[in-house]
């Protein structure tokens, strides 16, 4: 699994139309390689709302860290 962090992250390494705020916390698939894209952590400090995002997307992928957890939890599959 990669942790994509951040607008810049996310556009480089799965597609240029995303948005960090409308895909942050959801796994991503792109050619078999899981992705979970959050929010940059300079956002995280700045602004207060993004820094509770930010902490709940690292909660979720601590739980995705449990085997029984991430074998059943689906991706989103991205198109090449």
């Amino acid at each position: 699994m990669i942790i994509a962090l951040g607008n810049y992250a996310v556009q480089t390494l799965l597609d240029k139309k995303l948005k960090i705020s409308e895909i942050h916390g959801k796994l991503q698939d792109r050619n078999g390689i899981i992705f979970f894209p959050t929010f940059h952590p300079a956002a995280a400090m700045r602004f207060p709302k993004i820094k509770a995002l930010t902490k709940e997307d690292f909660r979720k992928l601590e739980m995705l860290q449990k085997p029984s957890l991430f074998s059943t939890h689906k991706a989103i599959t991205l198109d090449p």
